[in-house]
């Protein structure tokens, strides 16, 4: 499954904050898109990710799909990505390449 994020800009000040705290903690919601594809859309832990790779950490994945089914079952995977983005386009947080 893919890991994708809208937020692909960091606050550094942020990152070194989780990075003292050790905050690898990131939430995503699982949506199957239009086309029939599932991801994993990240909704909290931008700057935890980022924290636990440069420390070379394990990063604490929590799926909270449950909090978001109503919303996603009323407007769809899609509806749900388009609701839920900062407007800055799609990528894969892993990586920081364009999700599609």
């Amino acid at each position: 499954m893919r890991y994708i994020t809208s937020q692909l800009e960091r606050v550094e000040s942020i990152v070194a904050e989780k990075q003292a705290a050790q905050d690898y903690e990131v939430s995503y919601v699982v949506v199957t898109m239009d086309d029939g594809e599932e991801i994993a859309l990240v909704i909290d832990g931008h700057h935890s990710h980022d924290a636990a790779k440069r420390d070379g950490a394990e990063i604490e994945w929590v799926d909270v799909t449950d909090q978001y089914a109503s919303e996603i079952q009323n407007i769809g995977g899609n509806g749900f990505c388009d609701h839920h983005s900062c407007g800055e386009g799609w990528w894969e947080i892993s990586t920081g390449k364009a999700a599609w």
